[in-house]
Parts: C-alpha cells; structure tokens; sequence
C-alpha cells in the first residue's frame, strides 16, 4: 500500500476502503507518514469529504491503535453493536480490554 496512492484516491473524491483507512492510522502513528503528506490527506477529505463508513472505519481504526498504545480504552457511543465485534477481535488477538458505554454513561459490560 502506498500513502501516495490513498492521497491521490481522496483527491479525486473516491472511497477509501478499510484497509487503506487503516493503513493510514497505522503508518502515521508509527511515524512513516510526514506530516505533510498526512496534510495532504487531511485535506482532500476535507474539500471531498467522507461517507459514513469512511468515518466509521476511521473511529474504528483509530479506537484500536488507542486501545494498543494503552493496553485498555473505554469508548462512549451510540453505536454498540459495531464496536463489539472489533472489542471481541481485539481481546480475542492481542488480549486488550475495549470497555464498550453508552452515552448516558451505563456499563454494558
């Protein structure tokens, strides 16, 4: 995968898929993406914008990269079912705890 080519995709206002959506999390937390590519990136989604799953695949993949970095993340939302399956992954593969809430602050672990 290459940040260029992702770049390039969001500039001609196409979808980004999952993978590249991660890839990008990945690679710019672990500092192999500059930060003006990251710019670049930021803002072709900025003047094309995103499609709900773009955003839901981008929370997605910045919730995990948190949870790796902490070993245990708490996320507050509305959106509990597609959260479970990631925090289910997550412990399942790499043992970290996601404790999934909703947003009137009930456990429902």
């Amino acid at each position: 995968m290459n940040i260029l080519e992702i770049i390039s995709k969001k500039r001609d206002a196409k979808e980004l898929n999952r993978e590249e959506i991660g890839y990008f999390v990945k690679e710019y937390t672990n500092g192999n993406i500059t930060d003006y590519q990251a710019a670049a990136l930021i803002m072709a989604i900025y003047i094309n914008g995103m499609n709900d799953r773009e955003i839901t695949d981008l929370s997605i993949e910045t919730i995990k990269i948190l949870a790796k970095q902490y070993k245990r993340t708490t996320v507050v939302t509305n959106h509990i079912e597609t959260l479970r399956k990631i925090e289910k992954e997550m412990y399942d593969k790499e043992g970290i705890l996601i404790s999934i809430t909703n947003n009137q602050k009930k456990s429902l672990l």
